[in-house]
């Protein structure tokens, strides 16, 4: 093919092929792709059951000529609980690699049961307080406290509070 000249059909000058605008550059994308459970490891989030969850610790176990299984130790990030659950070798989950927000506490509406937050660009988050980990009251969060928000599109994957204010 001659430079300039119609590839597939298309004029080479029209493909949308190159340069990212710079409109698009700052927009975040949550990505998901399936696992296998063999390529499963410590810190991955995947979604199993329709809950979102984090590997803690993976073992396989083989015995003699059939298949190997997984033992994966994960705790449910809704409700901060470590399960255990095994695998077989052909068992697929989807992975998750959420967006990471740095946000601050604006404040408390204890009515709700939500902590309000505000991101780079101050867009507000409502986080329920009982993913804000403590005992669920937010006793111990204060207004300009840092929190890590992980996101996957509009559900909110992980919650952590950053120590200090």
């Amino acid at each position: 093919l001659k430079s300039g000249t119609a590839m597939w059909g298309l004029a080479a000058g029209r493909v949308g092929f190159g340069r990212v605008p710079a409109r698009f550059a700052a927009l975040r994308w949550a990505s998901h792709e399936p696992l296998s459970m063999v390529d499963a490891r410590k810190g991955m989030v995947f979604i199993f059951e329709g809950k979102f969850c984090e590997v803690k610790d993976w073992r396989c176990t083989k015995t003699g000529r059939g298949a190997a299984n997984y033992a994966i130790v994960y705790e449910d990030l809704e409700t901060g609980k470590d399960k255990e659950h095994k695998f077989g070798s052909s068992a697929k989950v989807t992975r998750v690699e959420p967006d990471r927000l740095a946000c601050q506490v604006m404040y408390l509406n204890k009515e709700k049961g939500v902590a309000v937050l505000a991101d780079e660009d101050y867009n507000e988050v409502e986080v329920p307080l009982s993913r804000m980990g403590g005992d669920g009251s937010g006793s111990h969060l204060t207004e300009g406290r840092k929190v890590g928000l992980w996101m996957d599109a509009d559900a909110i994957v992980k919650v952590n509070v950053l120590p200090g204010k």
